[in-house]
C-alpha cells in the first residue's frame, strides 16, 4: 500500500481545511465515482483534510468505503447533517444550498461549500433556466456558486467531466495543481482503489463460500436504474432469446418495473444489498447501465460492458478503469433523470428508452464478445 509522509498537524487543521464531506444524500453509483479520488487527496494532499475528516456517506456503502478508503484522514460514518451527528470543525461541503445571507456568503467566500455539482449539467440538459421553474434568487445563487466553486461564469460552458472530480472540484482546485495532473494521478491511483474493492470482495467470498447457488464466470445483465435509462423488460428479453437464453438478469427486489422482469424473464437474481451486487460483480462477467452497478463493475473488473444512452460516457467513465462501452444516444438525448419509481414515462412522453430499439444487434454482438474474453 502506498504511504505518504503526512502533513503537520498544523497545516492539516488549519481553516482552510475540510473537517466535513456530505455525500449522505447523493446516488450510490455517485459515491463510488469519488473513491479515487478521495484516496488521491489523502495520500498526496493531506493538507485538505482536518484531521478526523468526517465522510457521509448512505448506509449501505460504508463497510466498503471504510474498506477502500482505510488508512486515510477519512472517518466514514453513515447518516446526514440532520441526525445526531456531532458536527466536525472545519470547511464543509454540504449537500443543500444556503438557506440565509450568512450561508451564501460563507459559500461565496469559500469558506463551506455546495454540492452543486449537477446543477449545470441539470440545466444543459434542459436547455435553460426558464424549463426548470428557477426563480431569479436561485439563479442569483448558482451564479454566484457556480463562480466561486467552479470558476465558470455561465452554464452554458459546464464540460462533461468524470463526476467523481466534479463533485470534489474544490478540493482539487485548492491544491493549487493544473487539473491535468490531477487528472494523470488519479489514474495512477485507481489500481490501488480496485486492489481494495477486490479485496473487499474476496472476504466477502469467504464469509459466504457455504451459500448454496452460488454463480461465477456467467454474464449476468444488470438492467436496473434510478432513471429511464433502464433496460426494458421486453429487451432484457429479446436480448436472452438473441444469446440462446444463456444470460441471467440481476434486478433489486424493490425495482418498480419487477412485474414486468418477473413476467419476461425466469433466469431472474435477486439483489437485496451492496454486498450481493458486489460479490456477483467480481464472480461474473457484467453488462450495466449508467446506474449504481456500472460504477461498482468498473472500479472491480474490466470484465464488463457498459451502455451508455442518457449521456456522454466522458463523465461517467472511471479515470483508469478499461471496460467495453456501447453508447446509443437517441434524439432526445442527454436526458433529464427522472425516477421510474414516481413516473410511468420518461421526460418526453415515452414508456421505455428508445435506445434499446436501435441498437439490439450491436448489444448482442458485444455481449458475445464480452463472454468469450
Amino acid at each position: 500500500m502506498q504511504t505518504n509522509t503526512p502533513a503537520g498537524n498544523n497545516e492539516r487543521n488549519s481553516r482552510d481545511a475540510f473537517g466535513l464531506i456530505d455525500f449522505s444524500r447523493i446516488g450510490l453509483g455517485d459515491c463510488v465515482t469519488t473513491w479515487s479520488v478521495l484516496l488521491y487527496l489523502c495520500q498526496n494532499h493531506p493538507s485538505v483534510f482536518r484531521d478526523n475528516c468526517v465522510l457521509l456517506v448512505p448506509a449501505g456503502l460504508v463497510d466498503v468505503t471504510r474498506y477502500v478508503l482505510n488508512d486515510t484522514w477519512l472517518t466514514v460514518l453513515a447518516g446526514s447533517l440532520n441526525s445526531e451527528l456531532p458536527l466536525p470543525t472545519g470547511r464543509r461541503l454540504v449537500p443543500r444550498g444556503p438557506r440565509s445571507f450568512f450561508e451564501l456568503a460563507r459559500m461565496v467566500t469559500r469558506r463551506d461549500v455546495y454540492l452543486n455539482w449537477a446543477d449545470s449539467h441539470t440545466l444543459a440538459v434542459t436547455g435553460s433556466f426558464e424549463q426548470t421553474n428557477t426563480n431569479t434568487v436561485r439563479k442569483l445563487r448558482h451564479v454566484l456558486l457556480e463562480f466561486a466553486q467552479f470558476k465558470t461564469y455561465s452554464w452554458k460552458s459546464e464540460f462533461p467531466h468524470f463526476i467523481g472530480m466534479r463533485l470534489l472540484f474544490p478540493m482539487l482546485f485548492d491544491t493549487g495543481i493544473p487539473m491535468t495532473k490531477h487528472v494523470m494521478s488519479i489514474k495512477k491511483t485507481f489500481p490501488e482503489v480496485r486492489r481494495r474493492a477486490r479485496q473487499y470482495c474476496d472476504r466477502l467470498s469467504q464469509n459466504q463460500a457455504s451459500e448454496p447457488g452460488a454463480v461465477s464466470g456467467r454474464v449476468i445483465v444488470f438492467p436496473g436504474a434510478g432513471s429511464f435509462n433502464a433496460i426494458p423488460p421486453p429487451a432484457c428479453a429479446q436480448l436472452n432469446e438473441a444469446l440462446g437464453g444463456t444470460l441471467l438478469f440481476a434486478v433489486h427486489e424493490s425495482d418498480p418495473w419487477m412485474p414486468g422482469y418477473r413476467s419476461a424473464l425466469r433466469n431472474l437474481i435477486y439483489l437485496k444489498s451492496v454486498d450481493d451486487t458486489l460479490k456477483l460483480i467480481a464472480d461474473n462477467f457484467s453488462v450495466c447501465v449508467d446506474g449504481f452497478t456500472s460504477h461498482l463493475a468498473q472500479v472491480l473488473t474490466d470484465r464488463c460492458l457498459l451502455i451508455y444512452t442518457r449521456e456522454p460516457r466522458e463523465r461517467l467513465a472511471h479515470l483508469g478503469a478499461r471496460p467495453r462501452f456501447v453508447e446509443a444516444h437517441p434524439s432526445c438525448s442527454p436526458c433529464s433523470y427522472k425516477l421510474r419509481s414516481a413516473h410511468s414515462t420518461c421526460p418526453v412522453g415515452e414508456e421505455y428508452c428508445v435506445a434499446f430499439d436501435q441498437f439490439h444487434g450491436e448489444l448482442v454482438a458485444e455481449i458475445r464478445k464480452l463472454a468469450n474474453e
